[in-house]
């Protein structure tokens, strides 16, 4: 897989900092992600409603999505 465009930035969220970092990967179906951590990047930061289908309220199973599943801040 490749990656590109890596951003790494800092964040606060309710007056707490955090990690932002974003990249594209893929191939010739590609995406973009935004992944969340805390400042020592130890813990991922998981929004309880990320994994969710916006059009059927249902989970999504990113393996099941074909990499087009998406996080929604």
């Amino acid at each position: 897989m490749n990656v590109w465009n890596i951003v790494v930035s800092d964040a606060q969220v309710g007056g707490k900092p955090i990690k932002t970092v974003g990249y594209g990967s893929g191939g010739t179906c590609h995406g973009d992600t935004l992944e969340l951590w805390d400042t020592n990047y130890k813990n991922r930061i998981k929004i309880p409603t990320s994994d969710l289908d916006i059009f059927t309220n249902s989970d999504v199973d990113a393996a099941d999505s074909g990499d087009y599943a998406s996080e929604e801040l």
